[in-house]
């Protein structure tokens, strides 16, 4: 009631209106990354602190699940800070990768769902968006594979561990499908997923909102 506009990053699912507004997914500066176009080494890959008291349950039951079943995967759990790898490791092995996974962390949103698209022909993993987001909007087997979660004792779960793994595995079948759905999702980023894009939303809203 104390603003005309207001926008947030994590607004739950059904809680936008005219003048309550969206800002995830997190916006990328592309100028600021230098992704390489490499050869694919590994069918997944993902790097992360667990927190299993922080975050969000889908996070250790993705990387448990990929651990258990997609044997070619580069899977890197840190304890802290001083095991990460570096920035241009960390490019790298999204780039040497198929397919990226960006599991929930402390809430839905992270740098990696579009920082994913900013790599060439690496197709991402998330789950399907439980908070509102801004266009151009994360659409399973369009511009991402997406899985679905359920909220369980105040945390999100992956719905159907076995329906995940079916789809990667579907995927890594299918290497065309991969690079078309990935290409369409660094076309996406590009164009409404950039700090200059989500400025531009911004400015809009308070344009339209103020008129």
């Amino acid at each position: 009631k104390d603003y005309n506009l207001y926008f947030k990053k994590d607004l739950p699912l059904g809680y936008k209106t005219d003048n309550i507004l969206p800002v995830a997914p997190n916006a990328v500066r592309p100028e600021s990354y230098e992704f390489i176009n490499m050869s694919k080494e590994f069918d997944v890959f993902y790097s992360g602190r667990a927190r299993q008291d922080r975050c969000q349950k889908d996070r250790e039951e993705s990387v448990d699940l990929i651990k258990k079943h997609i044997i070619n995967s580069l899977i890197i759990d840190h304890d802290d800070r001083k095991t990460f790898m570096t920035t241009r490791e960390y490019w790298d092995n999204i780039s040497k990768s198929r397919m990226c996974l960006s599991p929930s962390g402390r809430v839905w949103d992270s740098f990696r769902h579009t920082e994913t698209g900013l790599a060439q022909e690496t197709l991402l993993i998330a789950p399907k968006p439980y908070v509102e987001t801004t266009g151009p909007k994360m659409v399973d087997g369009v511009n991402s594979l997406l899985y679905e979660t359920e909220l369980k004792d105040g945390r999100y779960s992956i719905k159907d561990t076995n329906l995940l793994i079916e789809k990667i595995n579907y995927y890594l079948e299918r290497p065309k499908l991969i690079k078309k759905i990935s290409k369409r999702w660094t076309s996406d980023v590009l164009s409404g997923h950039t700090i200059s894009a989500r400025s531009e939303y911004i400015i809009r809203s308070m344009e339209k909102s103020f008129s």
